[in-house]
């Protein structure tokens, strides 16, 4: 090979070299960006998951401390007012 064909060669080879590193570059940004939303999206879900039970529980203590204080009645509440309000 001549002096020519072997500057050539390293040529093409220093930019094969760098066409592969950016085009692996280019595949891991697009790996990461696609798991970073998958797993965002997964997180999002559970998240939402854990919000919906936890006023699921706030919701059934609020109604089981509501059922467990007894009926009340007109008078009682009416009693409970701190107004002058007589029933007839």
């Amino acid at each position: 090979m001549n002096q020519l064909e072997l500057q050539l060669a390293a040529f093409l080879a220093r930019y094969v070299w760098i066409a592969c590193s950016v085009g692996c570059g280019f595949l891991i940004g697009s790996w990461r960006a696609y798991r970073t939303r998958r797993y965002a999206s997964e997180f999002l879900a559970r998240e939402q998951r854990r919000s919906i039970e936890r006023l699921n529980a706030q919701q059934k203590l609020l109604l089981r401390s509501f059922f467990a204080a007894g009926q009340s009645t007109l008078t009682t509440l009416a009693d409970d007012t701190e107004t002058d309000f007589k029933l007839k």
